[in-house]
């Protein structure tokens, strides 16, 4: 047989299977959205979501506003983009990096609304921008598609399942429409919070040095894998 080509570190790992941390992350979101909606009571709900300007008396709520969400639609594209980038993330960062990872992008993206919110309201005099609660994953899910679009630059992704377009593309589009959105206000989503958790993503996953190191781990461990299958391969009774 020929030798097969060891997988380029722009192309994904196959997601054939779920990994443990991406698992974790998706019954987590979706038992905490049914007890939140159908348990436990407001007054519990309110002690959780993201508030700017309760955040210094309310610490906790910087991680548990991004197990939150507003209604199913919301939940299930959060938790579709963390099952479609998590998986390959997890492979190359590891279960307890990529844990890591999810959590340090949703809490400063959390922070990064902390403080716009507080900015907005104190220069401009919105206050009402200082209490507007903030729920969803959706900083530590911008921060994923940054971090895939580094490491598989030119993995095909299919917008709203029909449109083809390399990650890349994908990232640095809904970041300028994401930007776009921001100076115009009034959707109700926090757009903020979006770029906020791409650049902490981008932070996060360190510029330069640290994606030379994850594309020489990969490699790595591919060469390691082929060698154990190698290994693992019956011997050819067949003579010659």
């Amino acid at each position: 047989h020929s030798p097969q080509p060891t997988p380029s570190p722009t192309d994904p790992p196959e997601m054939h299977h779920m990994t443990p941390w991406v698992r974790r992350i998706l019954l987590t979101n979706v038992a905490v959205f049914f007890a939140t909606t159908l348990i436990l009571p407001g007054g519990v709900l309110n002690q959780l979501v993201l508030v700017p300007a309760l955040l210094p008396v309310r610490p906790w709520t910087v991680i548990t506003y991004q197990f939150l969400h507003a209604d199913t639609g919301h939940l299930f594209m959060n938790m579709f983009g963390v099952w479609m980038f998590g998986g390959p993330l997890e492979r190359v960062l590891g279960t307890r990096g990529f844990l890591r990872f999810y959590l340090i992008c949703g809490v400063g993206s959390g922070l990064i609304i902390e403080c716009f919110n507080g900015l907005i309201s104190l220069k401009a005099g919105y206050g009402a921008m200082w209490i507007i609660p903030t729920v969803g994953a959706s900083g530590a899910l911008f921060g994923m598609l940054t971090a895939y679009a580094i490491l598989f630059p030119n993995a095909v992704i299919y917008l709203f399942f029909a449109i083809p377009m390399s990650s890349r593309t994908l990232a640095i589009g809904y970041g300028l429409f994401s930007l776009v959105s921001l100076t115009s206000g009034g959707s109700g989503i926090s757009h903020i919070g979006h770029l906020g958790g791409m650049a902490v993503g981008w932070l996060a996953l360190g510029p330069g040095a640290s994606l030379s190191q994850l594309r020489a781990w990969w490699r790595h461990r591919q060469m390691r894998k082929r060698f154990h299958d190698a290994m693992r391969r019956p011997p050819d009774d067949q003579k010659r």
